[in-house]
């Protein structure tokens, strides 16, 4: 284990000779004073204005979550086979902003690019959980009945009551996601919060944006009080009515499919500069990814530790222990895109923001998934003298093996996150997919976005291969948060 976490140290010092850090900003210090009195007086003042786009935000999400679970589930009976793994694969593999990239052309900038857009991804991923949730149940009610029970009642009747805790728990969780994803679509131009959030960013209005934040987060953290049966089919109901009106069922297919064929099989350009064009663009933004990824994961695991203890009741007052819990949850619930483009604003184009916003996120996240374990072990009396001691040469060691689990299964999710940041500007594969996209080049983006993909793929792979070779595959999905 060891070896393995000294060679990840040794990738993320190698790959910050490619990354690039830089404050172009004249004074970030005048901006950042302004930014922290707007978080300081949050103003609500376009409340009304904004409305709709938190509706449409919550529906859809709705919408993405419940298409994605039917469908999701009906998949999960056959992931033991390979064709169906080999589709779940493919389509959580691309991220929600690539899907849409490609959706928005045929769709326009309406919710049901969004809807689309999130719940293509989401049928692999419910379809892996599922399954899994599933394997990992157990077996013994359904063993002791008749071989004549068909598999279907077998299932209903013995395996779906004991895991359906577990379903609805990750139902919850995805929920929030989608929530998340919905939000970050708007920075494409969907009416979502995010659309609004960035142009208020964008044109300095932090007294709103820090407003709009808050709407955002009361809306993740009421998840508990309104996420219930009779209240969500009733919203359910109008958020599909919503979704499918006449309005947003618009169509732009005229010449779509042409656009996505290869330039050479439409035009006398031969396919080596075709080849070559994807090969430049798609060289430089892989590694730009991976290089940003790298750095941000090994920044991640040293923030994390030094928050697990600032967080753990073990070795703070409650005050403290609560203040910091509440700045996790805020931080983790945050999406990345979000703190990228602050960071953005305050220090310039470069992938400097990139790396805040990815460590923060990520190392919340971490440290919240710890400081649950680490609250529940018991310092032995009288071995150490002072709280850092014990943290260092009795907590840590104990964490280790979990918290590795958990960084090598966020190291998935930062690939993704690191290829849509380009997006907002910062030279990672996404940026290039969506300048591809700006000049009409659909052939192209299409090409990189597939790349992207496989490299999603083989950044899974080696890390399932990795977990497994350290025996840290007891770690269920289901905390890939």
């Amino acid at each position: 284990m060891l070896k393995t976490c000294f060679g990840f140290l040794l990738a993320g010092f190698i790959a910050l000779f490619f990354v690039d850090f830089e404050i172009s900003t004249i004074n970030p210090i005048i901006e950042l004073s302004k930014i922290a009195n707007g978080i300081l007086c949050p103003s609500f003042a376009r409340f009304t204005e904004i409305y709709p786009s938190i509706f449409t935000t919550v529906a859809i999400a709705i919408v993405s979550i419940t298409i994605s679970i039917i469908i999701g589930s009906i998949i999960a009976f056959f992931y033991n086979q390979w064709y169906a793994r080999a589709v779940c694969i493919a389509l959580r593999s691309v991220h929600e902003i690539f899907w849409a990239l490609l959706l928005i052309p045929i769709f326009g900038l309406t919710p049901l690019s969004a809807v689309l857009a999130i719940t293509i991804p989401f049928i692999g991923i419910f379809a892996k959980v599922f399954s899994e949730i599933e394997s990992e149940s157990n077996k013994a009610p359904r063993q002791a009945l008749s071989k004549q029970t068909s598999k279907l009642s077998g299932f209903i009747y013995t395996i779906l009551p004991i895991i359906t805790p577990a379903m609805f728990n990750y139902i919850r969780y995805r929920f929030e996601c989608a929530l998340r994803s919905s939000a970050v679509l708007g920075f494409l131009g969907i009416p979502t919060i995010g659309f609004y959030l960035e142009t208020m960013f964008r044109e300095g209005y932090y007294h709103q944006a820090a407003g709009l934040l808050i709407i955002f987060y009361m809306l993740i953290f009421s998840l508990r009080y309104w996420l219930k049966t009779k209240i969500l089919i009733i919203i359910t109901l109008i958020a599909f009515a919503y979704i499918f009106k006449s309005e947003n069922l618009h169509f732009y297919t005229t010449g779509y499919l042409t656009e996505l064929t290869p330039w050479p099989l439409r035009s006398t350009q031969s396919f080596h500069d075709w080849f070559l064009e994807i090969y430049k663009l798609g060289a430089q933004g892989l590694i730009n990814t991976i290089s940003l990824t790298q750095v941000s994961i090994v920044s991640t695991a040293i923030l994390a530790i030094l928050l697990i203890p600032m967080s753990s009741i073990k070795f703070v007052s409650k005050s403290t222990k609560n203040i910091f819990h509440i700045l996790l949850i805020i931080l983790r619930t945050t999406p990345e895109l979000f703190i990228a483009y602050l960071f953005l604003v305050l220090l310039g184009p470069s992938m400097l923001p990139a790396v805040i916003a990815l460590t923060l996120h990520n190392a919340a996240i971490m440290a919240y998934l710890s400081v649950g374990l680490c609250d529940k072990l018991d310092i032995p009396e009288g071995v150490y003298k002072r709280k850092l001691d014990s943290y260092f040469f009795w907590f840590l060691p104990q964490l280790f093996g979990q918290f590795i689990a958990f960084l090598f299964l966020r190291w998935e999710v930062m690939i993704r996150d690191s290829a849509l940041l380009g997006i907002i500007g910062i030279y990672t594969i996404g940026f290039y997919i969506d300048s591809a996209i700006s000049d009409q080049h659909l052939d192209v983006a299409l090409a990189l976005i597939i790349l992207s993909g496989l490299l999603t793929l083989m950044v899974d792979t080696t890390s399932h291969i990795i977990r497994k070779r350290l025996r840290l595959e007891g770690i269920t999905t289901c905390v890939q948060i």
